[in-house]
């Protein structure tokens, strides 16, 4: 005879037996970290000799701190690797001298200060803000 109408769907059967466990997939890429392990950069430094040489950059001879490695204290320049804004200070005591200091980037002066001791002991200081870029002295 004819082939009839097509009925309507049965009832779903039952989950089926598992099957076997498939091939090892390719290895992905190593993924990133938000775990907050950024790279730093800081340093503190200090210089137990008296009154260092005029007109080239101060080496100072302790190294209190030296995060990234990023303070070179053969040169006595801080190298700038991370990009960002950075804080600058610096503190110093003299005993009966006069003091002409300043803090440089990249061959410029960025801040000086002056100090004409009359006295024993005085306390000259400096601070400032800087945005550095890779490479920056």
């Amino acid at each position: 005879g004819l082939k009839g109408v097509r009925g309507a769907p049965g009832v779903s059967g039952g989950a089926g037996i598992k099957g076997e466990i498939g091939d090892v997939g390719e290895t992905g890429t190593i993924g990133g970290c938000d775990c907050g392990a950024e790279a730093r950069s800081a340093f503190s430094v200090a210089v137990t000799k008296s009154y260092p040489k005029e007109r080239i950059p101060i080496r100072f001879n302790r190294i209190l701190m030296n995060e990234g490695g990023h303070y070179n204290a053969t040169s006595g320049k801080f190298n700038c690797m991370i990009p960002g804004v950075y804080y600058f200070t610096y503190d110093i005591t003299l005993a009966n001298k006069h003091l002409a200091i300043g803090l440089v980037h990249n061959g410029q002066y960025k801040i000086k200060t002056f100090d004409a001791n009359t006295g024993n002991y005085d306390v000259a200081s400096g601070s400032t803000i800087l945005r550095l870029q890779k490479g920056d002295q």
